[in-house]
């Protein structure tokens, strides 16, 4: 019995958020057009290595999400059940200059207002991925409760 397989063009982030885990699971990280495409190549890495750690536990986590429609902001690492977003963020990018700081506090403020709850994790947080995924799992008990009550 032969397998049968389907081609299909991914041009963009979203398209491939939107396929099953179980097929997004088989493309290869190096072909994937968020790495491809990025201007900052440098930092997916440690990214990457977080959100697999991720996928392990919350095997629907998103990668570059974008949670508000017609908006251009994304989420590094979603769990969107929950409305958390994981955001890693590298002096280089984040910090050095001041409208990228800027931006970061105006998009964290926007995901706020939506509902989004926000962890934030530096290169340091990273070599140490038990503590930062243990830190999500407690996010995610802390919105489960929340939810729970009302």
């Amino acid at each position: 019995h032969g397998k049968l397989y389907t081609i299909m063009k991914i041009t963009n982030r979203k398209q491939l958020q939107d396929l099953p885990l179980h097929i997004r699971s088989q493309i290869p990280d190096d072909i994937l057009p968020s790495e491809r495409h990025s201007k900052s190549g440098d930092m997916l890495k440690p990214q990457r290595v977080l959100y697999h750690k991720v996928l392990d536990v919350y095997p629907d986590a998103r990668w570059n999400y974008r949670p508000i429609p017609h908006r251009k902001l994304e989420l590094d690492i979603a769990l969107p059940e929950y409305k958390i977003g994981i955001e890693v963020d590298g002096w280089q990018f984040h910090g050095k200059h001041l409208s990228s700081h800027f931006k970061d506090r105006e998009k964290q403020n926007l995901l706020v207002i939506h509902g989004w709850a926000i962890l934030r994790f530096t290169m340091k947080h990273l070599q140490d991925l038990d503590t930062c995924v243990h830190t999500i799992q407690q996010a995610v008990r802390m919105r489960e409760n929340t939810h729970a009550s009302h």
